[in-house]
């Protein structure tokens, strides 16, 4: 479920296509609190660290590299991904000590060797498009205690608003976890405002939020649009008075809502989730 949000994201279908795929909230990505509760598997972190470092959560991206490391062993994409977030911090030497690692490798040590011979020449990287695109959306802080995702995501958005995937997997956490009154609320951070689209599933969140209570509106003059309202009727129809725990709504995939967030939030949310 982590690669496959991953992948959706990375091909712009996050917000189109999640639920194509099973979901459960709290699936989106575990924080690095929560894997002391949790037998993961080494390569477990190694997903979660990339994740994470394409957020800009750098040093949640490290010391999660590190734990695979221990668990492990020195495998060749730890040491590379130890060493890129060592230059993308501006650590050469410590970067330089996992490609030295790395260079006794007989497949990846010429390219390590290689690698390490550029670091020395360029040893703060300023023009590699890759370390470039992980510093803008860079973020240092360590969190003490437990760390909450939806607090890391924002704390990301608010370094920088143009980080497309923080806000898009903080959508995501809100869409699995059922809250749709704060995806109603921050309408207006779409980029580009009333002038791009809402994402289908974005939009029948909010057609849900306008559903639940007298007198709700968005900002700005945003709408959803007649199509959307009328399939949240058609599908609440069909649901009647059905309880998450009885399943999926029987004909909601024939009749094109089995992907919807209406199909989700029907079946897989508790009842009463926030609104």
């Amino acid at each position: 479920m982590l690669i496959c949000n991953r992948a959706l994201f990375h091909s712009g279908r996050l917000l189109h296509d999640m639920f194509a795929f099973p979901q459960k909230p709290g699936g989106l990505v575990m924080v690095p609190d929560d894997l002391s509760l949790l037998r993961v598997p080494g390569d477990a972190y190694l997903t979660l660290s990339d994740i994470l470092l394409d957020l800009g959560h750098v040093n949640g991206a490290e010391r999660l590299a590190y734990q695979a490391l221990e668990i492990l062993g020195d495998r060749p994409y730890i040491l590379q991904r130890l060493a890129f977030i060592n230059i993308v911090k501006g650590q050469p030497e410590a970067a330089s000590v996992f490609l030295t690692a790395l260079s006794r490798d007989v497949v990846h040590g010429p390219a390590a060797q290689q690698e390490l011979e550029h670091l020395r020449m360029y040893p703060f990287r300023e023009g590699d498009p890759a370390v470039r695109r992980a510093r803008a959306t860079m973020s240092l802080e360590d969190h003490v205690g437990t760390v909450i995702l939806e607090r890391l995501l924002w704390e990301q958005l608010q370094r920088n608003m143009a980080n497309r995937m923080a806000y898009e997997y903080l959508v995501a956490h809100y869409l699995l976890t059922g809250q749709v009154d704060k995806i109603a609320r921050n309408v207006d951070t779409l980029p580009g405002s009333s002038r791009v689209p809402m994402p289908p599933l974005y939009e029948e969140a909010v057609a849900l939020y306008l559903a639940g209570g007298e007198g709700r509106s968005l900002p700005s003059g945003r709408r959803v649009s007649d199509d959307t309202m009328r399939r949240m009727r058609d599908h609440d129809s069909m649901a009647g008075g059905r309880r998450p725990q009885d399943g999926p709504v029987p004909g909601a995939v024939n009749a094109g809502y089995g992907t919807s967030y209406f199909a989700y939030r029907t079946s897989v949310l508790r009842e009463g989730g926030s609104e």
